[in-house]
């Protein structure tokens, strides 16, 4: 809908819709020929075994004492084949399933294969630079990509002579999607792309194999303090805890080569919060999603307390952030057991300590069981304005240097957004805060506001430098507040913090 792309997915889901009825449809009418015709075969053949039987019944002959012996065995045999033809027949019709479930089996086994060749140290490959050889583990890899380039530019180059344009694998891909069955069978792209998958396959395993091969290594022959070790040297010289620094990073995603985000450049301080703000689409999330390393950047460097988190495994980062993405996301189980993914060791006075904080205990402890109630999966017993406080409180239980709360206080009403904002202040103060967010009375006492606007920084500062300089931040403040409610809500903040910011909301 924000693209005004209505109209397209109307269409594409139209066409897969129909693809889709036309295969039940035709399923489901071979089955309606298919189970009248095999009951009729099943009592043709009962007919024709009594048939023969009552026929050989017939034709039996002698004293009285004999015939009735040999009808009676006649019988017998008689009912005997029918049930082991029954059987046979039927076992026929299994067999003729497996026909019905191979297509479907096919398909899920395709879709699981994918899930298994997944290279999940990939993700995590900086553990593998522990490595002594490590060196030779990069060779490895290179000439594997460079074998793997050599079988697919013949390939490549027959395309593009074809169709006359650039070869781009996820456009392909992204076409055969949209394709119909039949519109599938005869297009030569068919070829193109199973031909790339089967030697892309073939490569990206055999790199598998050569990271599980070196990170096993690793694994067996390093221990964790030697690891720690290695880890701590890259941070002792820079005597620096839970600071984040952008410097001129850039993004794009996998499946484009148009920039998310240009020239990013901004610093973290401890005890201080740092805002995000810019329209829908501005690249906002993408920015803190970096941090964790959901994925690398294409250009610039992230330091974490100076060292390039590229350096990193991903697992040391994520061990110093506390981070509360945009969907709030519960497990099924009891309140309790949630937080406790945030520290396993939380004991229940530090449990209700940031459930306070986060201004969720007023709720809980009104709960029957307090903080050993249940919740359901994806706490869906729970409003949306309560499952964003108990993911604030699992946040703040891991006592994380770095805080990253993406549009998390969303659902909340004011004067409970104002009462955390000030219960974390007191409790962030060792740590950094990165805030993202889509409303400005969220952001007003942040003090480092970033405006983003089409992927780049336009303005950072504190609201009353950006009021007076930045016309992008003054559109944002116009479309949501005027200056008599900007003037409000700043006095209701300070009436709330008055009232101590600190209780539960």
């Amino acid at each position: 809908r924000a693209y005004n792309q209505e109209d397209f997915e109307y269409k594409k889901f139209d066409i897969t819709n129909k693809d889709l009825t036309n295969t039940y449809i035709k399923v489901n009418r071979i089955l309606s020929f298919a189970n009248p015709f095999v009951q009729i075969l099943f009592n043709f053949c009962f007919i024709g075994i009594y048939g023969l039987g009552f026929y050989l019944i017939n034709n039996i002959s002698g004293n009285v004492n004999f015939i009735t012996d040999k009808v009676t065995n006649t019988i017998t045999n008689i009912s005997v084949v029918a049930q082991y033809c029954m059987q046979i027949m039927q076992s026929f019709v299994m067999f003729a399933m497996l026909f019905i479930m191979l297509p479907q089996a096919s398909a899920s086994i395709k879709r699981a294969v994918e899930i298994i060749n997944i290279d999940t140290n990939k993700d995590n490959e900086e553990i593998l630079a522990f490595s002594p050889d490590y060196s030779n583990y990069q060779n490895e890899l290179n000439s594997l990509y460079d074998e793997e380039n050599k079988k697919l530019q013949p390939l490549i180059k027959k395309f593009e002579s074809e169709y006359h344009k650039k070869f781009n694998y996820d456009l392909i891909k992204y076409q055969i999607s949209i394709m119909t069955e039949k519109d599938y069978e005869h297009s030569s792209l068919k070829k193109y792309f199973n031909e790339y998958n089967k030697i892309h396959n073939k490569y990206h395993l055999k790199r598998k194999e050569v990271r599980a091969k070196y990170r096993n290594y690793v694994t067996q022959n390093l221990s964790s303090s030697q690891k720690e070790n290695i880890i701590n040297d890259k941070f002792k010289n820079h005597n620096l805890k839970g600071i984040i620094e952008y410097k001129n990073v850039s993004f794009s995603y996998p499946d484009t080569d148009v920039p998310c985000i240009k020239n990013i450049s901004f610093k973290t301080n401890i005890g201080e919060t740092t805002a995000i703000i810019g329209s829908t689409g501005s690249g906002k999330s993408t920015v803190v999603n970096l941090i964790p390393k959901f994925y690398k950047v294409t250009s610039g460097e992230i330091l974490l307390d100076g060292v390039n988190i590229n350096e990193l495994p991903a697992d040391i980062v994520r061990d110093k952030i506390g981070f509360v993405p945009q969907t709030a996301l519960l497990f099924k189980g009891s309140i309790k057991s949630n937080l406790l993914f945030g520290n396993k060791e939380a004991s229940d006075d530090e449990i209700i300590n940031v459930l306070k904080i986060a201004q969720a205990y007023n709720f809980v402890s009104k709960l029957p069981d307090g903080i050993n109630s249940f919740v359901s999966q994806s706490g869906k017993n729970f409003s949306g304005g309560q499952k964003q406080r108990l993911c604030i409180a699992r946040s703040l239980i891991k006592k994380a240097e770095i805080y990253i709360f993406d549009d998390s206080f969303s659902a909340l009403d004011f004067k409970t957004d104002a009462k955390l904002r000030t219960a974390l202040k007191n409790y962030t103060k060792d740590s950094s805060v990165i805030v993202v967010a889509q409303r400005v009375s969220s952001i007003l006492d942040a003090d480092n506001i970033i405006v983003l606007n089409e992927g780049e920084i336009v303005d950072q500062g504190r609201h009353e430098d950006l009021i007076k300089r930045c016309k992008v931040y003054q559109d944002i403040v116009a479309s949501q507040l005027d200056k008599d409610e900007i003037e409000k809500t700043l006095k209701l903040k300070e009436r709330v913090l008055n009232e101590g910011g600190n209780k539960d909301a």
